[in-house]
């Protein structure tokens, strides 16, 4: 059992190093990018409560990811019920002024295209595919995480991957943007 002061040190430890981290893993869990900040919070506030089981220091980062995974799951569902319009691939990103406008849109079309689709892969493999294939953790970590068995946390990234692969390559055959297109030139 951790002492008050340390429990606190830990959190603000635990808050400055994660909290991009954790809003970056919000975004892509499906929460809208003007509730990301609030879904923030509530991630960081579950975890406050729930730090005793914070069982390694130095890796909290899967733990975090899971509590955001369920935070997202709830922000959803909220979300669902209040009709709003929404730009899926509203992301903020710090601004590059140094590269060329032309490349900054392509970044943004790649990084809309990629939001969008990763909203297509059903919630309880997009998690998977996303701690696995985008924040690097590994399956039997994410499977102990989520309380899944190993196998079917490998079926779930197998499934996502190719949904996501599909959805790319649907999105890019039908949609494709000006910039690869040569419309756009730098």
């Amino acid at each position: 059992m951790r002492s008050e002061t340390e429990r606190t040190e830990l959190f603000h430890k635990l808050f400055h190093e994660n909290f991009l981290y954790v809003c970056a893993c919000l975004r892509r869990f499906g929460v809208h990018a003007s509730d990301v900040e609030d879904a923030a919070h509530e991630v960081f506030l579950t975890a406050y409560r729930r730090l005793e089981s914070l069982v390694t220091v130095s890796s909290p980062r899967p733990w975090l990811a899971r509590i955001a995974y369920l935070t997202a799951l709830s922000s959803r569902q909220r979300t669902e019920r209040r009709v709003e319009v929404t730009d899926p691939g509203a992301m903020p990103e710090p601004e590059d002024h140094r590269q060329r406008p032309d490349k900054l849109l392509e970044l943004e079309e790649e990084r809309s295209l990629v939001l969008h689709t990763l909203q297509s892969i059903p919630a309880d493999r997009r998690v998977v595919f996303v701690m696995h294939d985008i924040d690097g953790h590994d399956i039997p970590e994410i499977a102990t995480l989520l309380s899944i068995p190993l196998n079917t946390a490998y079926s779930r990234l197998r499934l996502a991957r190719a949904e996501f692969r599909d959805a790319i390559e649907r999105a890019t055959r039908r949609d494709m943007p000006l910039t690869r297109l040569g419309l756009l030139k730098g």
